[in-house]
Order: C-alpha cells, then sequence, then structure tokens
C-alpha cells in the first residue's frame, strides 16, 4: 500500500512561466514524468495447463441458439464459407458477409462454429495474442483450433447435435437437412458432422462444391470432415481485435495491446507426465515483446515485425540454440506470443497430464529471487518434452528485474485439481513425491510449510501446511497459499535496494464446470493473501490481514456444479472464474485491467507545479498527490509563506458548481449536467465503460455518493491533479492598448478603469478532472469551470475504479484584451497531454463565461482544417495583428503528418484563420508562441518565434494587413546537434540593436525522455538583425566552471549572440523545459536535470541569473560571476523564486496598479537611464518554511532592456 508524500515548492510568479512539456510526436506520457518515468511492469504468466484445460469444451450451453453469442475465432454477427483445397492445409473458412441476428442463408454462421468447435484454451489464445495463427503473411491471417488429442473422449468434449431444423437451417448452408451430430474429440485441427444421421466414426473431407448443399442426394450417405481454421482481418470485414499495418490488419490481443507497458515471461510445465518429474520451466525469460524498448529503442527480440504485424517465428534465437545445445535437440520457435499459442501444438503426442502447480510457481519465484534453475526440472528434457520451444536453463543472463520500483505480477490459468506439488524448502511431506532436490532443501528463505500454516490460521481454517501427503487429494498441496502470500509481503531481493514483491493473480478453469471454494481451493486462498494491497512495513508473520487489501468489488462467491463444495466467501479482486469461452474473455480482460492498474508506477507524491505572484503579493501555489490524483491550488502570502485559502477544501456544492461546455456555436454556454443536449451526453456516455451516464456525469460535478460504489474513490477532494497547467491571472491589467486609433483606443482606458477593476480578479488553470477552473483571486472560490467538448469522450474514465492517469486539460493559457465592437477579455488554452485541441473563451463576466470556439479533431470544428492540430503544449498568445484580433499558437505535438505548424485565428471568427507552414514533415511539431509588437506604437504583433522538435528557431513575420509569412525556409537558426525545443522563447530589444531570442533546448515528452542523459542541452541568446543565423561561427560561447562548489560563467558575447552549455563535467541530463524572462538586463532561467534513479522522484532544479549581453553569471553576491542557484530536488517547475517587487518613487505602495498615461505597464515610467533605475530595483529569493530568503537583487546596476512580448 502506498503512503503520500507531499513536496511542495513556490515558483517565480508574475515574471516567469512554466511551459508544460508532456507530450511527443509519437507517444504522449500520460503520467507525471518527474514522478519517474513509467517503469514498465513484470508480468509472468504460470499456465497451469494440463490436457483437460486445452482440450474441453469452452462454451457449455448444450443446445445451439442464435439469441446467444458465442465466444471463438470465428466472428458470432459474420456468415463463412469453407474453402476446399486438396491440401488438407489450405482448408479453411472465410468470412463472406454479415449475419442477420446471427443467422446465415446458404452459408456457415460464425457463431454456430464457436459454439461447435472452440475449446477452453482458445479463447485464451484469442484475449491474449489475437489467436493461433497458422498462415501469417503481410496480407492474410488464419488462426486454428488448439488440437484435440482426444484425452478424456466425449466425456469432456460432447458429442453434440442439432435436431432444430430452423435452428439448423440459420447455422449452415444445409437447408434440406433434419439435424447435424457433431465430434471433436480425437479430430485435431478439424470438426467432424453428420447431417440426419448420428455415426461419426469416419468420415471424408467436406468438399462444398460435390457435397452438401451442392449434391442435396448425399446429404445422409456419410460423415464430412472440416478444418476449424478461419480467415481474419479480411479487409471490408474486420473483427474488432484487428490492428493495421502497412499491407493489411493483424489479430491481436492484450500482450500485443500493452507491449509498451509491461514485460513478460513464461513458465511452463515440460510436456512429462511421470511422477519422477517435479517444477517446471522457464519457456521464455522477461522482456519486452514488442517493437521497442524502454526509451524507444529498437528491441533486438520483438515478437512481430513492426511494419507487416507478422509474428516472428524464433525472435529469441540465443535461447533456443541454447537448448538446443544443452539437450541435442533442435527448437527453432521460441517467444512469449509463440508459447502460448502454439504449447501442445508442435508434436504428435499426448497433452501434459498432472500439474504441480506449487512447484511451478517455486520456480518462477527463484527466478524473480535472482536465482538459478533447479537442475531437475529440466534435465533430460527431450523435443517432445520440451513441446518445441526452449528450456531455458540459465536463470541469471538478464536480470528480470531492472528497477528497484518495479512491480512483478505473476499471471495464471488452471483447475485446482493439481498432483504432487509438495518437493519445496521446509519440512514437506515426501508422500508421492521424488527425492527433494538439494538446492530445495538448502533454500531457507522461506518455510512453505510454516507460512501456508500462517494462511490458514488467518483464514480460520487450520494449518494448512500441515495437510499431510495429500490435501484434497492426487498427493497435492496447498502450498501455493503460502508461496503466493509470501512473494507478495515479503522482500523477494533483501540486499538490493528498494523493496521487491510479486502478486498473484488467477483465472480459474473450473473444471468439470463445478467450483470449490474455501477451504478447498487454493487459488482463492493464494489470489487473496498473494494479492492484497499490503503496506510496504507489513509483517506477514505477525501483523492482522485487512479485508480492504484484497476485497474492493462487493462481489461473493458461492460452490455450483457437480463437484462443488466449501463455503460461500468474499471474492478476491485478483480471483477470475473463467468456467466457458465468455467468461474467459471477460476474466482475462479484467486480470489484465487489474495488472495494469497494479504495475502503473506512480511514485505517491504531491509536487507544485507552478505559481503566479499578484501585484498585491500573494502567491498561487499549484499542487496535487498522486495517491488519488487529486490537486489543490493554494494562495500563499508570499512573504510569510502563510496560506490565504485553498481551492480545493471551498467548492461549491456539486448542483451549485458553475460548470459550462460548448456545442460548436460561438458564444454558447451549456450547462453540463445530465440535462445536456443528448449528443454530448452522448459522448460521455461512450467513454463511461458501462456506469449509468447521469452518475459519470454527477460524479465528474463532484458528487461523491457512489465512491467506493462501483466509483473511484477520490481522497481527501473532488479536485483534479494540476500538473502542467500554469495558473494565469486576469486582473485588471492595463495591457497598453490606448495607442489603438478609433473607438477601440480611446474606450480602452474606461474599460480598464471600469470593468476590469471592478470585476473579481480570477485565477485560471486546467486540472486533469477534466476542467479548466476560474478562481476568485481573493478567497479562493471556485467561479466557473469548463469542459472542452474535445474530452468528453473520455471524461468518463475518471469515475472508473480501475483508474489509470490521464491528462485532460493539461495545458498552458493565455489571457488578453480584445475589442470586438467593445472591448472584452477573452481566454485561450490548450489541453497539453490532454488531447488535441485548443479553445477560447469569453472571461468578460468571469461568472457567466461564453465559447467562443474550440478546435481540434474531437471538437465541434466551425469549418476549416484544424486536422494537423497536435498535442497543444505550448502556450498560446492573444494579440493583434492587422486589424484583426486573434489567438497564435503553435499546433503542437503528435500531428498526423508529423509538420509544425503556425496558427493565428480570429478570436471573434474562427472561420478566419491563417495556418503557416514550417519545414519539413516528420516527426516535429510547434511549441509555445512568443510575438513581437511594432516598436512604434505597439498596437500589432509583427514578428512571432517559435521552436519546433527539431531544434529549429521559427520567426514568423506578419504585414500591415495581418498576413504571415515565414521569413526563412529553414528558420532563424537550428541546434546543431538538433536538440528539440519544447520550452516558450523569450525576447528583448538589444542595445546593440536588433531583436535577442533567448530560449534553451530539452525534452520532457515522451517516458524515454527522462532517461536520456547521454546528450548536452543548450542555452541559446540569438541575435536577430534580419539575417539568418548559420551554425556558431557568430556566437560566443559563455563557459560554466565549477569553483568552490558554486557554477561559474564566464561571458561569450558574440557578433550574433552567445551560447551556453548546460554541462560541467559531462553529460547528465540537465535541460531547459521553460520560458526565460529579461528584467532589466538580466536573465533568468531554470533547469530541470531528472535523478539518474527511473524510480526517483523529481530532479535537480537550478535557477539561472545571467547577464542577458553576454551570458556571464550575473549572481555577483554570491561570487564573482557565479550564475546558478540549486533548489533543490522537485519536480521541473518554473523556477521557485519570489521577486519582491519595488515601491518606485511616486507609487503609493500597496496600490502599483498600472502606469498612469495607459501606455505599455512593462516600462519603468519616466526611466530611460542606468542612473535612474535605483528605485526600481527587484529582491529576489526563494520562500522557505521560515519566509523569503534573499539571494541578490535585478538591476545592481546593469543595462536596461525592454522585453518584447
Amino acid at each position: 500500500m502506498t503512503h503520500r508524500k507531499w513536496f511542495q515548492s513556490l515558483a517565480l510568479a508574475a515574471y516567469l512561466g512554466v511551459c508544460g512539456s508532456n507530450a511527443s510526436a509519437l507517444e504522449v506520457s500520460q503520467s507525471p514524468l518527474f514522478l519517474g518515468i513509467d517503469v514498465p511492469g513484470n508480468l509472468v504468466f504460470v499456465p497451469s495447463v494440463e490436457w483437460p484445460t486445452i482440450v474441453s469444451v469452452a462454451n457449455l450451453r448444450t443446445t445451439y441458439t442464435p439469441n446467444e453469442e458465442f465466444v471463438g475465432y470465428f466472428d458470432s454477427d459474420k456468415c463463412y464459407e469453407y474453402i476446399y483445397s486438396a491440401t488438407e492445409s489450405a482448408r479453411h473458412f472465410a468470412p463472406v458477409a454479415p449475419a442477420t441476428n446471427r443467422t446465415c442463408s446458404g452459408h456457415w454462421s460464425g457463431n454456430f462454429l464457436n459454439w461447435a468447435g472452440t475449446q477452453t484454451i482458445d479463447p485464451f489464445r484469442k484475449v491474449l495474442t489475437g489467436g493461433l495463427r497458422v498462415r501469417d503473411t503481410p496480407t492474410e491471417t488464419w488462426l486454428e483450433k488448439a488440437r484435440h488429442t482426444g484425452q478424456g473422449g466425449s466425456g469432456i468434449y460432447p458429442r453434440r447435435r442439432i435436431t432444430d431444423t430452423a435452428v439448423l437451417h440459420g447455422a449452415t448452408p444445409f437447408s434440406t437437412a433434419t439435424s447435424m451430430q457433431m465430434r471433436i474429440d480425437g479430430m485435431g485441427a478439424g470438426m467432424r458432422f453428420r447431417l440426419n444421421g448420428t455415426n461419426v466414426d469416419s468420415a471424408v473431407p467436406f468438399n462444398p462444391s460435390v457435397h452438401p448443399p451442392a449434391d442435396p442426394g448425399d446429404l445422409d450417405d456419410q460423415a464430412f470432415d472440416v478444418a476449424i481454421r478461419v480467415a481474419v482481418c479480411v479487409p471490408g470485414l474486420l473483427e474488432t481485435n484487428c490492428r493495421q499495418y502497412s499491407s493489411g490488419w493483424k489479430p491481436e490481443g492484450l500482450i500485443q495491446a500493452n507491449f509498451d507497458r509491461l514485460r513478460y515471461s513464461v513458465f511452463g510445465y515440460l510436456n512429462d507426465s511421470s511422477t519422477g518429474r517435479d517444477g517446471a520451466a522457464m519457456r521464455a525469460r522477461q522482456k519486452f515483446v514488442g517493437p521497442t524498448v524502454l526509451g524507444g529503442g529498437a528491441n533486438p527480440n520483438r515478437e512481430w515485425d513492426p511494419t507487416t504485424g507478422v509474428l516472428i517465428r524464433n525472435p529469441d534465437p540465443d535461447d533456443a540454440d541454447d537448448t538446443s545445445d544443452e539437450f541435442n535437440i533442435t527448437i527453432r520457435d521460441s517467444g512469449v506470443i509463440n508459447y502460448l499459442n502454439k504449447f501442445g501444438q508442435m508434436t504428435t503426442q499426448d497433452h501434459k497430464s498432472l500439474d504441480p502447480v506449487s512447484e511451478l510457481y517455486y520456480a518462477a519465484i527463484r527466478y524473480m529471487r535472482g536465482e538459478e534453475n533447479v537442475s531437475s526440472y529440466t534435465n533430460g528434457a527431450t523435443f517432445n518434452q520440451a513441446d518445441g520451444f526452449p528450456v531455458i536453463t540459465d536463470y541469471t543472463a538478464t536480470d528480470p528485474i531492472q528497477f528497484s520500483c518495479q512491480i512483478n505480477v505473476a499471471l495464471g490459468i488452471g483447475d485446482i485439481y493439481t498432483h504432487r506439488d509438495k518437493n519445496l524448502p521446509g519440512p514437506t511431506s515426501t508422500s508421492g513425491e521424488p527425492a527433494k532436490p538439494a538446492v530445495v532443501r538448502d533454500d531457507d528463505w522461506i518455510n512453505v510449510v510454516e507460512v501456508t500454516n500462517r494462511v490458514g490460521q488467518m483464514e480460520g481454517i487450520g494449518n494448512l501446511g500441515d495437510s499431510g501427503g495429500s490435501w484434497t487429494g492426487r498427493n497435492n498441496s496447498a502450498f501455493l497459499a503460502g508461496l503466493a502470500y509470501w512473494a507478495n509481503t515479503t522482500d523477494l531481493r533483501p540486499n538490493e535496494p528498494g523493496k521487491t514483491t510479486m502478486s498473484f493473480t488467477w483465472v480459474d478453469v473450473l473444471e468439470a464446470q463445478s467450483l470449490e471454494t474455501t477451504p478447498y481451493n487454493q487459488y482463492i486462498l493464494a489470489a487473496k493473501y498473494g494479492g492484497a494491497d499490503v503496506p510496504t512495513n507489513f509483517d506477514p508473520m505477525q501483523d492482522s490481514f485487512q479485508q480492504d487489501w484484497w476485497h474492493t468489488n462487493g462481489e461473493s462467491i458461492a460452490p455450483f456444479g457437480s463437484r462443488g463444495r466449501g463455503n460461500t466467501v468474499l471474492k478476491p479482486d485478483n480471483y477470475f472464474l473463467a468456467g466457458n469461452a465468455a467468461d474467459m474473455v471477460t476474466a482475462l480482460s479484467a486480470a489484465f485491467e487489474a495488472i495494469l492498474s497494479e504495475t502503473t508506477n506512480v511514485a505517491t507524491s504531491v509536487s507544485t507545479t507552478s505559481t503566479r505572484l499578484d501585484t498585491d503579493t500573494l502567491a498561487i501555489q499549484a499542487r496535487f498527490e498522486s495517491e488519488f490524483w487529486t490537486g489543490d491550488l493554494l494562495g500563499v502570502d508570499p512573504l510569510t509563506n502563510a496560506v490565504e485559502w485553498r481551492a480545493a477544501t471551498g467548492l461549491p456544492a456539486p448542483a451549485s458548481r458553475k460548470i459550462i461546455t460548448g456545442n460548436g456555436t460561438s458564444g454558447s454556454q451549456i450547462p453540463f449536467n445530465s440535462g445536456m443536449p443528448t449528443d454530448l451526453k452522448d459522448r460521455v456516455e461512450a467513454g463511461s465503460g458501462g456506469l449509468p451516464v447521469n452518475d459519470v456525469i454527477n460524479f465528474i460535478r463532484g458528487d461523491r455518493s457512489n465512491e467506493g460504489n462501483g466509483f473511484r474513490v477520490r481522497g481527501a477532494s473532488v479536485l483534479g491533479d494540476i500538473v502542467n497547467s500554469r495558473p494565469t491571472l486576469a486582473g485588471p491589467l492595463n495591457e497598453g492598448w490606448s495607442r489603438l486609433p478609433g473607438a477601440a483606443g480611446s474606450e480602452y482606458a474606461a474599460y480598464v478603469d471600469g470593468a476590469k477593476k471592478t470585476r473579481a480578479s480570477v485565477v485560471y488553470v486546467g486540472a486533469n478532472d477534466g476542467m479548466l477552473h476560474g478562481f476568485d483571486l481573493d478567497d479562493g472560490d471556485e467561479v466557473m469551470a469548463y469542459v472542452p467538448t474535445s474530452v468528453l469522450g473520455r471524461v468518463g474514465a475518471l469515475a472508473s475504479i480501475n483508474y489509470q492517469h490521464r491528462f485532460f486539460v493539461d495545458g498552458q493559457i493565455a489571457v488578453g484584451d480584445a475589442y470586438d465592437g467593445g472591448w472584452k477579455t477573452v481566454l485561450v488554452g490548450g489541453l497539453g497531454a490532454g488531447g488535441k485541441g485548443i479553445y477560447a473563451l469569453d472571461i468578460t463576466n468571469p461568472s457567466s463565461p461564453r465559447v467562443l470556439w474550440e478546435l481540434g479533431p474531437e471538437a465541434f470544428n466551425p469549418g476549416g482544417d484544424f486536422s494537423d492540430l497536435g498535442y497543444t503544449f505550448g502556450e498560446p498568445v492573444v494579440t493583434r495583428i492587422g486589424s484583426k484580433w486573434v489567438a497564435i499558437f503553435g499546433n503542437g505535438y503528435g500531428s498526423p503528418d508529423g509538420q509544425a505548424y503556425l496558427y493565428a485565428v480570429n478570436l471573434f471568427n474562427p472561420n478566419d484563420f491563417q495556418k503557416i507552414r514550417l519545414g519539413s514533415p516528420g516527426g516535429n511539431g510547434l511549441s509555445g508562441v512568443t510575438v513581437v509588437r511594432d516598436p512604434i506604437d505597439g498596437t500589432k504583433a509583427i514578428r512571432a518565434y517559435a521552436g519546433d522538435l527539431n531544434g529549429t528557431m521559427w520567426r514568423v513575420d506578419f504585414d500591415d494587413s495581418g498576413n504571415g509569412s515565414v521569413t526563412w525556409s529553414n528558420g532563424l537558426f537550428t541546434d546543431p546537434n538538433n536538440r528539440a525545443i519544447t520550452a516558450t522563447p523569450a525576447t528583448a530589444a538589444s542595445p546593440t540593436g536588433g531583436i535577442v531570442v533567448y530560449f534553451g533546448t530539452g525534452k520532457l515528452v515522451e517516458s524515454g525522455d527522462r532517461s536520456d542523459v547521454n546528450n548536452i542541452e543548450t542555452f541559446w541568446a540569438l541575435t536577430d538583425r534580419n539575417d539568418r543565423i548559420n551554425g556558431t561561427s557568430g556566437l560566443g560561447e559563455a563557459t560554466m566552471t565549477l569553483s568552490g562548489g558554486q557554477r561559474v560563467i564566464e561571458g561569450g558575447g558574440g557578433g550574433d549572440g552567445w551560447f551556453l552549455r548546460l554541462s560541467v563535467g559531462g553529460a547528465t541530463g540537465e535541460r531547459v523545459l521553460n520560458k526565460p524572462r529579461v528584467i532589466f538586463g538580466q536573465l533568468i532561467f531554470t533547469s530541470f536535470e531528472p535523478d539518474d534513479d527511473a524510480c526517483a522522484t523529481g530532479g535537480q532544479q537550478r535557477v539561472y541569473v545571467l547577464d542577458a549581453l553576454s551570458g556571464a553569471g550575473a549572481l555577483d553576491n554570491q561570487c564573482n560571476n557565479c550564475g546558478v542557484v540549486e533548489i533543490g530536488v522537485g519536480a521541473p517547475i518554473d523556477p521557485p523564486v519570489v521577486l519582491k517587487p519595488p515601491t518606485p518613487i511616486g507609487v503609493t505602495p500597496g496600490n502599483p496598479g498600472g502606469p498612469p498615461d495607459g501606455q505599455d505597464p512593462i516600462d519603468p515610467p519616466g526611466v530611460d537611464t542606468v542612473g535612474a533605475v535605483s528605485g526600481w530595483c527587484s529582491a529576489f529569493g526563494l520562500l522557505t518554511e521560515s519566509g523569503f530568503l534573499q539571494l541578490g537583487s535585478l538591476c545592481d546596476g546593469r543595462q536596461i532592456w525592454r522585453q518584447r512580448f
């Protein structure tokens, strides 16, 4: 069980911005990367499979009806034809058309074929891998049912019969037949049938061109054989599990779907049914199975071709070769997927009998502990015993545990009627067992008798480990329960960092369609005690066991069937019933969902992600905690550190909250509640996972009545986590628009002095509860919330009890004034990692906002082409170009063609927009935008700068009509190493002429970015004098060294600017993720260096304070040319520094207001020389627990520069 840890810090407010960087051109991480990378979980398959699980009937209903859907390799809603060939392996069924209510005329019903010919192992394979492929080319895929050896005869797979002619005629092409007798047992991959008769002892291959219905006179002359082999993923007739590749589609399962989130291994029995064979063998070692490994590199052991989707026959050739050499056999097949699909298929031998399940799990635990194989488990293996797959005896060649925080889960399948599994560490019975191997006898990390007794004692059923020679029969034991309990609660690697455990999940196949419960079912006990979410410091031999650690589903299970016995018990969360095919699908899907929830690596911490300091010195601190994924926004006095208010505790009652959404109509204001229009409500319902849509909507509004009753529990607050979205203030700021000609200019001062100063100042921030929130600056009360239509289809996931964190409204926000026949205040925001979209709201009346527009693939687009929007991470800008008021923004990352675009969209008419293409397509996207206003009158933007993922800084010019054009086809400048630019640039006018563009390189977007520490990032200061900057020859290099523990930076100004490599002694992964700031000739920016431990939370945060002209360190109060303050370990926030505002002569303290002339508020009034700025020096420092700690001042006689916005 995890426990919350709170990390907090405060960011430079009002001056320094956050660029929430959590997206990429390909894979957008859906959890905060600074909490630790998304460490993939380890899933160990331990299938305890003997012949009944392979050959028994999967769909248990004894009579066929089209009114019930049956599961198998066929699509129940399609009709099929049978294609005959003289070559048996070419015979197969192929889909021809959709069925009508699962019935077909003149063809075979897929639903019927599933009922007739599906064995228990078939849906297991379909759900996990997509199914057993016997033809697998780039354009074609055939699946085949498992081989039936005849074991168990018709008793375990009954010979079924249909006598209802109407049903028969709708299920088969035989429209004149009166009955059909079927046989699966002993038929290998086929089915035998006879029409109008019952004798199915012999047959001929069915050929529809010469046999019925083509020759109706032949109906009852003989029986026929068909291959249960089917073409799937046929274009135009696709199944729901088909994935598209370059030349076709491929059926895939849960393993492929989660190739980047889980690593897999498999343990399985040798096909040796002798009583002298203990244990099990590793068949595939722990690994990624997909095209890539952690960090995005190519996987040398990938199990399918990433271009065609074709499975690779021998993805682990070293293990295959080692097995071949060690046992003098030839192994040509390997891999997790291949083994699960093909065990029992590679030979003509009978399937395995006898299943020592406790020893199977013991072998898996040994592997996870870093111990070697038990040689007697594998010695003397023949090809038939190896089943054509590797028998891996070198457990330590690669370590299955890559990270100390890695979550390990075992998933097994089987029935409870196990055999001879007592040869384990401890004083176990020898009855029916071969000699105990010495390595097992000497294993002292567990005493299975003692631990299993502990399980029995906690369960109230006595000393379960002392059950003697046979617990429930067949010389078996209950030791699996003790092993699972111990592995789940005890550190498997006590001499290594962290605590390594392995939890247990089981799918019970219910042999004989019977359920035996406690005290006779070892899997219920193993899932209960081995799957519980226990506290880290839990003592398994002393502490009491809590119900809510293992049972949250509210279900009970009672014994049933011919063998049913035991008590009605609470169902453990990690125990699943799979007595028939449909239950197998449900059980495995639910098991995987639970495993994914368990293995999602999130550090339980709270981190401040951004702040803003208002003119009345109130700091706004955003924070979140990752145990329940809730957030808070705090108003903090920056000098006393006193919390003035908390937004999370002051939310209105759910029914009273002002929450709106939009429908694509400008000016819309649609309440987000259960009465919302049907088309919007349908979107919510589509993503609600079957939960009642009205309850889901109420849950999102803050209703807590269903929490814990099928709905997620949210902890202390219903406010979602605030991670990357920077709180942004809409206050009484004078933006300087009085310079405009006409009514707009003459009315602006009255708008500022009237509406802006009299209305509430509101802090806006995006949260991952699906909403943009507005909070009153004075008291933190929620004023409004907005649910973008782009997230409507996904917000239902927030209510799921299996919720796994994802981003929703996580992007940056811009607020600005605009004129549309009258002055308004407009907010423009992106979704960040929450989606591919951007929105604009009229917030002139904060308590009654209206939706101006929303753009993106999932939004109600007003028209035009916005398909090239990616995940919109960068900062937008609200400004004026020509005579139009616009939002300017980059298209973000992950657009369909990987192209960078700059958008300029009319705030009041989104059909009026420009989309400016930058560079070439492929893995690119544009980040945050900075604009430069006309230096003469400041009434319009004339230039925009933005960086892209390929390391190019772009400049776009706007003419007097507002038309944009790319200045240089290859950008102003490209980083020589093509390092990504994800931070928004800053600009300032240089004293020597031109515009200086400041930006750093670095990326923290994909999971692999955190571990990318082998490249040195760079901070650039480029002087744009209307000539492209080619390379670094015209740039000076500022150099950074360590002296007395301080980072000393010597300046390096050049004609085209300067650059600084963020390195002292080599690459460490330090990078720039946030927008710099130029104030009074000083440059301030932050860097973030992730912890080299992938499991650690946060990273080293640094604040750079440099001379803006040369790059020299400017913290002279610390040492000569000192330039860096290390502020500790935390999130990559924009920096935890506070500027203490000055009080210039003539300005009343506590009421600085705006410039009295209504002009540009950035300029100190009446100041134009260095000697006149002493009254404008600002102290800067850190907010500590004891208050404000001054580190320096932001003037020190340096040259005044005017920053361009």
